[in-house]
């Protein structure tokens, strides 16, 4: 698949339908879009739109601050997906249809979406102590003051105790 030259933005069913291991290559005059071969990014290299390569570790970019939805769905490979500190906003789902078992925040991320995904296989959640927005707790992440539950992840256990001065 090609981005020209001349598109000025892409839908986002088709990044949430693209097929896994179909390279987006992207024409280098294009003003909106740019791909190294492995992912699409915005042209200025803050956010990513779609990873496309099925590998088991993905380290993402430094210069990316946002994670658009869907952008690792169906790579049935990733089991371990690395964040930069530059990152500030992930959307919802990003994850979906992956094997994600390890997941790393760092410092500046301000935006979480309560629904970013149904991380069910994950074991390791960690987030840069530094973090002024959230900071994990018993594997779950909660707002910095602790008194926001963001995102629970419960593993081989059936019931989640929501500690007390938590909304």
């Amino acid at each position: 698949v090609k981005i020209q030259s001349s598109v000025t933005s892409v839908n986002d069913d088709f990044w949430k339908s693209r097929k896994v291991g179909i390279e987006i290559s992207v024409d280098e005059d294009n003003q909106n879009y740019m791909s190294d071969g492995n992912a699409v990014y915005s042209k200025d290299g803050k956010t990513l739109y779609t990873y496309f390569i099925n590998d088991s570790n993905i380290n993402v970019k430094e210069s990316i601050e946002t994670i658009k939805s869907r952008a690792f769905v169906g790579l049935s490979n990733l089991t371990n997906l690395e964040f930069p500190s530059s990152l500030k906003t992930v959307e919802a789902c990003i994850c979906q249809g992956t094997q994600v078992t390890k997941l790393g925040f760092g410092e500046k991320l301000s935006s979480l979406s309560p629904n970013f995904d149904a991380f069910s296989n994950i074991k390791s959640v960690t987030i840069n102590s530094n973090n002024l927005t959230y900071k994990v707790v018993d594997n779950s992440i909660y707002s910095k003051d602790g008194s926001i539950l963001v995102r629970a992840f419960i593993n081989n256990s059936s019931c989640f105790s929501v500690p007390s001065g938590v909304t």
